[in-house]
């Protein structure tokens, strides 16, 4: 059999004070790929996109919970703030850990890889080839 790569939107849940992945597993199928390697680099880049969008203070009481070396994290975003100007804040405090909003995509990537924390997962399957032909054979007849 043949395999392929579901790329999988995980689950959050919010419980009052942050967001927290789901336990039931599982999630929301978001792209099928046929080689890992394609599969990892969309996870990646749907993960960096996901941490351009939301700040992750929404998802950790402690950034020790999604960083193993909160002290290179920080002067990692302190130099971007230096690079880029400081941004105002609008919420929460404990904003040392943000991502500037400026950040290109190889930084961005530099920032994901000092965290824990992904919004999306390849999860390797079989495919039935004998259905796949006959569905494309199907299709054909039908065109």
């Amino acid at each position: 059999m043949k395999s392929a790569y579901v790329v999988m939107e995980k689950g959050f849940e919010y419980n009052d004070e942050i967001y927290y992945e789901s336990d039931g597993g599982g999630g929301h199928p978001s792209k099928i790929l046929f080689t890992k390697e394609a599969s990892d680099a969309e996870v990646e880049r749907l993960n960096i996109e996901e941490i351009r969008k939301n700040q992750l203070y929404y998802y950790y009481n402690d950034i020790e919970d999604i960083c193993d070396d909160p002290e290179e994290l920080k002067e990692y975003c302190d130099s971007l703030n230096e690079k880029y100007g400081e941004e105002e804040v609008k919420s929460r405090d404990n904003n040392e850990y943000r991502l500037h909003s400026l950040a290109t995509f190889e930084e961005a990537k530099k920032y994901y890889d000092m965290i824990n924390i992904s919004f999306y997962e390849s999860v390797e399957v079989e495919i039935d080839q004998q259905d796949m032909r006959e569905a494309k054979i199907s299709n054909v007849l039908e065109n």
